[in-house]
């Protein structure tokens, strides 16, 4: 009872989250600020200015992520989060004084092991950071911290890269008083993280792996299992493999385009920015979910905005705004993948599975850096080549993304529609399981009412439809790709049953399957009777039955209201459109108690709408509460 009562307070207190946030800024800020300094100072302490520094410092930065990543998962579960972090941040302060010392001496070598050692304190960071936040974060801020910390270390990133170039230009030959002021900074640091909530520690049983790989085994197991997981590690690994290709390429753009170190900078800097503003916008889209269909739509303004700096000399201020772009759908892209993998990570190795997806992300950086080096160094290709190659790989992703998870895309079609057109309030999701099958029950009122309900709930749908329709031309390949299940009225007893045992075998299967029991589309707006093919799906499946009912479609363009359909102005834009679950009830519940059920909720929402008045019902009463689609 003690040990709830402790996790209950770490995940309604955001106190925390903020001395997180706070000591996440600073080494970020730090971390950046080092890194610009060896990026410009090395060549001239090198005293050559072909010194392949930007390679050579990202392959340095990586190599920690790729030697430790079971040490640092083993540590993050085994102890509380919040002890590990405040371990590293007194880690950081000691690497500070050596970076100083090294720079005071000007020496190359202590320099590049001061980097590493830097990366090191990351690498172990890592897992504490981002698997402590759905330990302190209620599952409905998830995507929000994770927008929030993003942003915060984009800001950490930009201030940091800004205040690095003018360091390095105005102290080359006293470049050891800025390692003096990261020092006071890490110490700051180092006390902020005193006061981040003190989860328990999650495996406190474990012991530590002789082999500092031994955990990957353990984790692609889980992989294995789950595709989702799987994927979504390989997409945060492709986000940042193509972001550190952009990274080397800009700071080898900034080169050509402006003389001035401080302004070379600054491009940099945009790019951080549109990250940091781009998660933010995903976190806030996402109202409390984790919503997929940003990937998408992220992974294909990656590709726009890369191929159009791929396209020409857009000087230093038209430079400024692409890269800002590009970074913007860059956290459209990662935001849901970051709140994707602590969601679904298993408790007991969430810092497993953080360290492991830093291998394979780490990895892929790894791989870019070379790339980058090969491309670049080697083959002499320019920086435009490298954005055109990353546009296509961009574009290859997001079509890849759109195929693997074609529900990304009707969810996508459904919220345009549904945030356009309609004004959605949608009450008591939590009535539809949040695994596991489960056979919904709603009114049949228009034409979109599948993209309303799939808009709606939390889960992936799939309809039992009309054959006819889900065979016309235009409507076939929607149908295709939301998974709808056809049955058609004039097909013989068995043909009828082999289309409901393919329901029955979904819902057995774990998935969300909805019929508009009427059979047809009401031409009264009135409940009609109820046909019992809900009974034959759910004869022997052991799964709840929802009643779902959609009030105020009757009347919208998509409705036969007025004797016809489509053609008659709307009566409102936006429409209010309430959709209601109610509770779920046996399986074996009759068709005739199931309708009953619906028609209860239909008397609620009337009710409820005849207390608003129009301006409301437009405004307060029907504010927009979309939850985006759960795995």
């Amino acid at each position: 009872m003690m040990n709830q009562n402790n996790a209950d307070e770490c995940k309604t207190s955001e106190r925390g989250f903020w001395a997180l946030m706070a000591t996440q800024f600073q080494g970020a800020f730090n971390d950046n600020a080092f890194k610009v300094i060896v990026v410009f100072l090395l060549p001239l302490m090198a005293k050559d200015t072909g010194y392949p520094t930007t390679a050579i410092a990202f392959l340095i930065f990586n190599l920690p992520f790729l030697l430790f990543p079971s040490y640092a998962g083993f540590l993050a579960d085994r102890f509380s989060k919040q002890q590990i972090t405040l371990f590293t941040k007194y880690w950081e302060v000691g690497v500070m004084l050596l970076g100083t010392a090294a720079l005071a001496l000007q020496s190359v070598p202590m320099l590049w092991v001061t980097l590493f050692l830097m990366a090191m304190q990351s690498a172990f960071f890592s897992p504490a950071k981002y698997g402590i936040l759905p330990e302190i974060l209620k599952e409905k801020r998830l995507s929000w911290g994770n927008g929030m910390l993003q942003l915060g270390t984009m800001v950490a990133i930009i201030a940091g890269t800004a205040v690095g170039a003018p360091l390095v230009e105005a102290f080359q030959d006293r470049a050891y008083l800025a390692g003096g002021v990261l020092v006071v900074f890490s110490t700051a640091g180092t006390l902020a993280s005193h006061f981040i909530t003190r989860p328990q520690a999650a495996a406190p049983t474990r012991t530590m792996p002789l082999n500092p790989w031994s955990g990957l085994g353990r984790c692609a197991h889980c992989f294995r299992k789950d595709r989702m997981l799987l994927l979504t590690v390989l997409g945060i690994a492709y986000f940042w493999f193509a972001g550190t290709l952009a990274m080397q390429n800009i700071i080898e753009l900034a080169k050509e385009t402006v003389s001035s170190t401080a302004l070379q900078g600054q491009l940099l800097t945009a790019l951080s920015l549109g990250i940091g503003i781009g998660s933010v916008t995903a976190g806030f889209l996402s109202r409390g979910k984790i919503r997929m269909e940003l990937i998408p739509v992220g992974g294909f303004g990656l590709a726009v905005f890369s191929a159009v700096l791929g396209m020409g000399a857009w000087g230093f201020w038209g430079s400024v705004v692409l890269l800002f772009g590009l970074g913007f759908f860059g956290g459209f892209f990662v935001i849901p993948l970051d709140a994707m993998l602590q969601k679904r990570s298993p408790e007991d190795m969430r810092g497993d599975m953080i360290a492991t997806c830093n291998f394979v992300t780490f990895s892929g950086m790894t791989v870019s850096a070379v790339l980058f080096y090969l491309l670049f160094n080697l083959l002499g290709l320019s920086t435009s080549h490298i954005f055109i190659l990353s546009a296509v790989m961009s574009l290859i992703v997001s079509i890849g993304a759109c195929f693997l998870f074609p529900i990304c895309v009707s969810h996508i079609i459904a919220w345009c529609l549904a945030s356009m057109v309609y004004r959605l309030k949608v009450i008591n999701t939590d009535n539809v399981p949040r695994k596991g099958g489960a056979l919904l029950v709603s009114n049949h009122v228009s034409f979109v009412d599948t993209i309303i309900l799939s808009a709606s709930t939390g889960r992936k749908i799939r309809y039992i439809g009309d054959k006819g329709y889900c065979n016309a031309f235009l409507l076939k390949p929607m149908a295709k790709l939301m998974g709808v299940l056809p049955v058609s009225a004039g097909d013989n007893p068995e043909e009828n049953a082999k289309s409901l045992r393919l329901a029955t075998a979904a819902i057995e299967a774990g998935e969300v399957v909805c019929i508009f029991a009427e059979g047809r589309l009401t031409r009264t707006g009135e409940l009609l009777p109820f046909r019992r093919g809900l009974e034959r799906i759910m004869n022997g499946c052991d799964a709840p039955i929802i009643p779902v009912h959609m009030d105020n479609l009757w009347g919208s363009i998509f409705s036969y209201s007025g004797g016809r359909f489509f053609w008659k102005m709307p009566e409102l834009l936006p429409r209010p459109v309430t959709v209601r679950f109610g509770k779920p009830l046996p399986a074996d519940t009759p068709a005739a108690d199931v309708r009953q059920a619906v028609a209860a909720l239909s008397e609620i929402s009337f009710t409820d709408r005849q207390f608003l008045l129009p301006h409301q019902a437009t405004k307060k009463g029907f504010e927009e509460d979309v939850p985006s689609f759960r795995f």
